[in-house]
């Protein structure tokens, strides 16, 4: 059904679709439509669009579609789901454009893949974009973004792959500024989120990190972690010999971006497990090639002896030393102490008095 008047390339008025088992591959092959992707599915839809001057200035729709797929034909990513439901909405008005999907749901149709219907807005004005959503899973984003990736993006993308980030994310808003280059974007990008059971692997560094939970809120080059998390895992195969585990870890973390390295501080941050329980006040700088200066003071309590070569920082020890220390330290308990390292991480372990490490 439709209402229109003016020229045929300039129209205004109404459009009303209803359709039922549409083979959408069918209309795509066609009329040419996204030629860029493969798209197959059976869909449900209602479909209410306005014209202004033959432009889009408003659209409604509600989809149901079963066994869908999509198939991004110059990069030759795919993405499909056995039935996906959501409602849309799209507002050009003068001066932004707002598109909202609501009830996004997705997996088999009674069994989702998340564990809620999802709510996104994504609007745009003339200085900034803004986006916010309720939940993703981040391993099923990345392969849905993947889809839409263009080709010459595919290497940066790939680097977030291999990272092999997995997280459930909750809550997300995102401000970004249009136009601007990185350092811009940097300094005025705004961003919080809630992430739960977050893992990470950095092939480079071999660093594994799971068990992770926090609430994130990135403002203007500063990053604050609030950290809340339980039975956390820390793999760093190049400077401890053995995982590290927390039962709890507790405590923010400020990330200040300086000079293109990184200040990283915390007034409090607390960790106890089975083998120990600390107290600790961090400031680490991060200069853009690497250099690593640290100003750690940790006081700790509850600590078993026969779990210290656990702890030894073994990559950035001489042979002699780590010895010595697995053969003098075999048991006993400490019921409280303190640990102070400060200095340049490269200079370790101070032989020319230019920093302090001290047990």
């Amino acid at each position: 059904m439709a209402d229109l008047k003016g020229d045929l390339d300039a129209m205004d008025g109404d459009i009303y679709i209803e359709a039922k088992q549409l083979n959408l591959r069918q209309w795509t092959d066609s009329f040419k439509l996204l030629p860029e992707y493969h798209i197959d599915t059976l869909l449900d839809t209602n479909l209410w669009i306005s014209l202004d001057d033959g432009d889009i200035s408003e659209l409604t729709s509600q989809l149901e579609s079963r066994d869908f797929y999509i198939k991004n034909t110059k990069n030759t990513n795919s993405w499909e789901t056995k039935y996906l439901s959501t409602n849309l909405r799209y507002h050009v008005g003068s001066d932004n454009r707002i598109l909202s999907v609501t009830d996004f749901y997705f997996g088999k149709e009674k069994v989702p893949d998340w564990p809620m219907d999802v709510n996104v807005i994504a609007q745009e004005d003339d200085e900034n974009y803004y986006f916010s959503i309720d939940y993703f899973n981040f391993i099923d984003l990345k392969s849905m973004a993947s889809v839409f990736i263009d080709k010459d993006d595919l290497q940066d993308f790939g680097e977030v792959k291999d990272l092999k980030l997995l997280a459930d994310v909750y809550n997300l808003y995102l401000e970004m500024p249009k136009h601007a280059d990185q350092q811009a974007i940097r300094d005025k990008l705004f961003l919080q989120a809630t992430v739960d059971n977050l893992s990470v692997f950095n092939r480079d560094n071999k660093i594994y990190v799971a068990g992770l939970y926090a609430s994130v809120r990135y403002n203007e080059g500063e990053a604050v972690v609030d950290l809340a998390s339980s039975d956390t895992s820390v793999e760093f195969s190049e400077i401890f010999r053995k995982p590290l585990f927390a039962r709890t870890l507790q405590g923010k973390i400020k990330l200040d971006s300086i000079d293109d390295g990184w200040h990283i501080f915390s007034e409090s941050l607390w960790i106890n497990n089975d083998h120990i329980e600390t107290l600790s006040r961090l400031d680490i700088q991060v200069s853009a090639d690497n250099d690593i200066v640290l100003d750690i003071q940790t006081d700790f309590q509850d600590a078993y002896g026969k779990y210290t070569s656990h702890y030894l920082p073994v990559g950035i020890m001489s042979d002699a030393l780590v010895g010595w220390l697995d053969m003098a330290i075999t048991d006993g308990f400490v019921p409280d102490g303190q640990f102070i390292l400060h200095g340049d991480l490269s200079d370790f372990p101070f032989d020319n008095n230019d920093g302090a490490f001290q047990v």
